[in-house]
Formats: structure tokens, sequence, C-alpha cells
């Protein structure tokens, strides 16, 4: 826990950064670290440069970003579960003899879960549908038994 905070002075409001929301002035504990900021585009910048959660400060572009590296990852550790190094390698392996049923699954999954991923963009970039949520409505990413390819 960093027990920092940021005084956003143009709104006389407090922003936690372990919580990655704003604080009421009486959450704040003795002694923690209050920096004050001019502005909330500043404090910003500051939460970005130091890897900090943007939490209710994100932006549309932010979000929508997330989103789109959440995707990638899950896509990634799925083609892992079969060894693959990432999502590309095992959409490849279509192009090869051996593994070319795995390769013609990994791309059929990639585009199911591009083509919900697009469809939901406008709902996560409004703030209507958390990245948490979207990535839940994305297609079941799983291999098929061995009989099933």
């Amino acid at each position: 826990m960093t027990n920092w905070f940021y005084h956003l002075m143009d709104k006389g409001v407090y922003w936690s950064v372990d919580a990655a929301s704003f604080a009421d002035f009486s959450a704040i504990p003795e002694g923690a670290n209050v920096i004050p900021v001019p502005d909330r585009a500043y404090l910003v910048d500051v939460l970005k440069q130091y890897g900090f959660e943007l939490g209710e400060l994100a932006g549309p572009d932010d979000l929508l970003k997330r989103f789109h590296e959440e995707i990638a990852k899950s896509l990634d550790a799925f083609a892992q579960e079969k060894q693959y190094d990432n999502m590309d390698k095992a959409r490849l392996a279509a192009l090869t003899a051996d593994f070319r049923a795995d390769g013609e699954f990994a791309n059929q999954l990639y585009d199911r879960v591009w083509t919900t991923a697009f469809v939901l963009e406008e709902e996560v970039r409004g703030g209507s549908l958390s990245v948490e949520a979207a990535i839940k409505k994305l297609p079941e990413m799983k291999w098929p038994e061995r009989g099933d390819l």
C-alpha cells in the first residue's frame, strides 16, 4: 500500500492511488503523502507515467485500449494452453500439416472474439459497460477435446 493521495486543487477533492478512486478527506490517514496537482489532466498524466490504475479517471480511449490489451492477453493465454508462444503462432499453425486443426480452430476463435469485441466497443468507450464485464461477454476461449477438432 502506497498511502498516497493527490489533491486536485481545482476541484478540492482527493484521489487515492491505492483505491484508484476519489476519496473523502476524512478517509485520508494521518501521515499519508498528499501531493497537490493542478487539475485532472495533470493527475491522469502522472498516474499513467507511474503505471497506476486510472479507475474512475479513465477516458474513453484509455478504456478501449485496456479492453484491447485484456483481449490480447486472454487470447495469448488461450494459445499457451497448447504450448504455442502466443495467439499469432497458434493461428499460423493452420499452415502446417501436423497442427492444421489447432490453427484453424485458433483462427475461428480469434475471429469470433474480435467480432464480439467490436460490437461491445461503443459500450466500453461510453462507460456503460466495464472492461471486466465486456471481457466476460466474449466467446469462451477453450480448446476442443482432441476428437472434436
